[in-house]
């Protein structure tokens, strides 16, 4: 009696341990679409900001881009040097040094907006950060609670999210598919950081577990950040809520060295997108190519 007790103990405890066992969704869409009604279920006027956040910015850039071809337009014939006007060799030493200043302080300038750009950006990223993981919990957050935990992590934020910038970038100059590798992975960076301890001080640690939990599903950050990109206007709560319901996935499993299932196939629907814009302009140069011959 003993050992068939034993037995159905064990068979029970096994059946508990499956039926704990969190279930992954490799899916892009069902996952992003879930987090997103949990995210605006529980911290909806986060979600809000966020929106009017991104309809400020594609409006300023629309504004940027406006000026940019005013000005353009009206200073073009203004601004055309000939070369017969200026030659290199006619630039004496005032001349020059003007010109090794000005490179200087563009170069200052540049640095200054990247750091402060990062600082900013980081401060951000890792409350709406904190904001989607909390979401996850089933907890409303505050905003005195977002800006307490982004303040005691901050140096690690943003330490972390510039060097993770300065290797998206150098990857980019250099190969342009490592720099887009680097920044998917990197794209978890935030989640990663508002999850640890606050006594975690390693920004190497920190990047070190990022690659960890994303080796071999990059393709599902792909997949997130897909789905996001085809949504109007809520598109970067999308995103945001995906990749933290995506990370928590890959830190529960990863955690717990519980094997995960395939990648699904609609994570690579944004190559196929790509492919297929591609191959529509391919096709419309080509016959625009073949009329000129015609006609010529």
């Amino acid at each position: 009696m003993s050992k068939q007790h034993a037995t159905k103990k064990s068979k029970h405890d096994s059946a508990t341990n499956n039926d704990s066992k969190p279930q992954y969704n490799s899916n892009p869409f069902t996952l992003s679409f879930n987090a997103f009604s949990n995210f605006m279920n529980f911290n909806s006027g986060w979600g809000i900001a966020l929106i009017a956040m991104s309809l400020l910015s594609g409006l300023a850039n629309l504004l940027r881009v406006f000026l940019e071809t005013v000005i353009n337009s009206n200073t073009a014939h203004a601004m055309t040097i000939t070369q017969s006007t200026i030659h290199f060799s006619n630039i004496g030493l005032p001349e020059l040094s003007i010109i090794i200043a000005i490179f200087i302080f563009v170069f200052v300038i540049t640095l200054v907006a990247i750091v402060a750009g990062t600082a900013i950006g980081a401060f951000i990223q890792g409350m709406f950060s904190y904001v989607a993981l909390k979401s996850i919990e089933g907890h409303k957050v505050s905003f005195n609670e977002a800006v307490d935990a982004v303040s005691k992590r901050f140096m690690r934020l943003f330490l972390s999210n510039l060097l993770a910038t300065l290797k998206i970038i150098g990857w980019t100059m250099l190969f342009i598919i490592p720099g887009i590798i680097a920044g998917l992975r990197y794209a978890l960076l935030s989640f990663v950081i508002m999850d640890e301890p606050i006594e975690n001080k390693g920004i190497k640690t920190s990047h070190e577990r990022v690659k960890l939990l994303t080796r071999g599903r990059l393709m599902e950050v792909f997949g997130v950040n897909t789905v996001g990109s085809l949504i109007p206007i809520v598109g970067g709560v999308i995103t945001l809520a995906g990749g933290g319901s995506l990370y928590r996935q890959l830190q529960v499993y990863g955690d717990n060295n519980i094997e995960k299932p395939k990648i699904h196939w609609l994570n690579y629907i944004g190559i196929i997108l790509i492919g297929a814009v591609v191959a529509l302009i391919s096709m419309l140069l080509i016959l625009l190519l073949a009329l000129a011959v015609v006609n010529s």
